[in-house]
């Protein structure tokens, strides 16, 4: 008697420590989605909804900076605009993921289109204005996502399965055994 209530209790311990390490697992691939660019994404996806309007460019530069021995390269703007009712001020050019480039080239051309068109369009956001963003279009940073969206697709799909297993193997074992006719 005391063993299988023994037996039932780690069984019970061996299930909930599976569910928790997979809860685990997924959330942290979660969090590192999130912080890989995960909220970049959601921004560029949420702005292709957003209004359109003209921005004043007051400032557009690229900021140099010491990163792993080498130098990196940031473009830094901004720009204001208005809706019906206020000014807005935005500091965001595009969605790009990632501390800058090792190149100037992008961020040179951005400058030169910025510095030559002082009203350019930009789009914010009409529910929370403060959100705005100079150039919505698609960026390639966007790939670096794609490695933890496969790490949890394929974590995901373990768990699941690992759980799904156990939750069988249970009603499988509580089958009575067949007996010859």
């Amino acid at each position: 008697m005391l063993t299988t209530i023994t037996n039932k209790l780690k069984a019970v311990l061996a299930m909930l420590w599976k569910v928790f390490s997979s809860i685990t697992i997924i959330g942290g691939l979660l969090a590192i989605l999130y912080f890989v660019g995960g909220r970049e994404t959601f921004y560029w996806l949420s702005a292709m909804t957003w209004e359109e309007t003209n921005c004043q460019v007051h400032q557009a530069r690229i900021v140099s900076y010491k990163k792993d021995k080498s130098t990196n390269y940031r473009l830094t703007t901004s720009y204001s605009f208005t809706d019906e009712t206020d000014k807005y001020f935005g500091n965001r050019y595009d969605f790009s993921v990632g501390d800058g480039s090792s190149s100037r080239g992008p961020s040179a051309q951005a400058v030169r289109y910025l510095r030559n068109n002082q009203t350019v369009s930009c789009y914010y956001n009409p529910n929370d204005p403060e959100q705005s963003v100079i150039d919505r279009s698609f960026q390639l940073s966007f790939l670096f996502m794609l490695i933890p969206l496969i790490l949890l697709a394929l974590f995901g799909t373990m768990a699941l399965g690992g759980l799904w297993r156990m939750i069988t193997r249970k009603k499988r074992t509580k089958k009575q055994p067949l007996t010859p006719i």
